[in-house]
């Protein structure tokens, strides 16, 4: 199946190079492209693509939650750009890049997002990581993490390396299902709403190095 995508870039030159490359795979198909997010939300009313992947000089989060009422979300933060941990949420995109990710890395992440899961990356990650240090000294998260099961560890790691949902699955050989229910009992342990806030414990604690050694 062809995902369907449209790009959104206020440097023209950005952008033309965003379009070749995503048209360039045999599985996507670019329906769009545009130069504000204001353009991108009018024109994804009338094409619904799969997946838009926006990258501008200045985030407007009113529109980004607006796109993301129309398709899945890929926002590549300007290197200038500061977000703040709710802003980050409040994004409502399925992953947010540095600009120093890979094409390889992006083509990826187009593909995760488009199977319906969410791509945690190091910049939301980083945000992440100081909301919990003001929010929760590392001592309570420290043990609030060895209420954790084993696998629930295993899983929690991965999540901390960017994993999908999909992807811990097979590496954890279980269902999807079974990894969604392993994230609903982890954030419930490590008292945080959300699996961001989750993945920014696990970094403080080192739990992405173990996951690095399972790879």
């Amino acid at each position: 199946m062809r995902i369907t995508i449209s790009v959104c870039s206020d440097d023209p030159l950005s952008g033309a190079g965003l379009g070749a490359l995503l048209a360039a795979q045999e599985d996507f198909e670019v329906i769009g492209q545009s130069s504000s997010a204001g353009e991108t939300v009018q024109k994804m009313r009338d094409t619904r693509p799969d997946v838009a992947v926006v990258s501008l000089s200045e985030i407007d989060i009113a529109a980004h939650r607006e796109m993301a009422t129309a398709a899945k979300v890929v926002t590549l933060a300007d290197i200038g750009v500061e977000l703040s941990p709710s802003d980050v949420l409040t994004l409502n995109a399925r992953a947010v890049l540095t600009p120093s990710v890979t094409p390889g890395e992006l083509i990826q992440t187009i593909r995760v997002v488009a199977a319906g899961d969410a791509v945690l990356i190091p910049l939301t990650v980083s945000r992440h990581i100081d909301s919990v240090m003001q929010n929760s000294s590392a001592s309570r998260v420290g043990a609030s993490i060895t209420q954790l099961t084993e696998r629930e560890t295993d899983v929690l790691g991965l999540l901390a390396r960017g994993l999908s949902n999909s992807e811990v699955a097979d590496r954890l050989f279980i269902s999807g299902s079974t990894v969604r229910s392993h994230v609903h009992h982890i954030l419930q342990k490590l008292s945080v709403r959300s699996r961001a806030q989750a993945v920014a414990a696990a970094y403080e604690l080192g739990l992405s190095s173990l996951a690095m050694e399972m790879r």
